[in-house]
């Protein structure tokens, strides 16, 4: 295999080991990797809101079984957990965008 000059990857082999060098992705593609990050976020982040609505609508069929008290304290408790879920996905898009963009 070999790839021009530009993405130079020429494997070399010592017997029974085959090595590669790779080059470094250039600004260009780098800036493809952030936007894929960023659009991947974006996506999860819709997941957890559908899945919040789905467990709010649950909880709505459920006033008969339940107290409005406990609906009411699950719904806060299930609004907690994916506001803390998503805010978790916005740190980790951020860490991995500040880390593509410095490689």
């Amino acid at each position: 295999i070999r790839i021009g000059t530009d993405g130079a990857i020429n494997p070399s082999t010592d017997g029974t080991v085959v090595s590669m060098t790779v080059p470094k992705p250039s600004a260009e593609a780098r800036k493809a990797v952030v936007k894929t990050v960023g659009q991947l976020g974006e996506k999860t982040k819709q997941s957890l809101r559908n899945i919040r609505k789905m467990g709010m609508d649950r909880l709505k069929r459920c006033k008969g079984s339940f107290s409005d008290d406990d609906i009411h304290r699950l719904s806060e408790e299930l609004e907690k957990l994916t506001k803390g879920t998503e805010e978790k996905v916005v740190k980790i898009v951020k860490d991995k965008e500040v880390e593509v963009l410095e490689a």
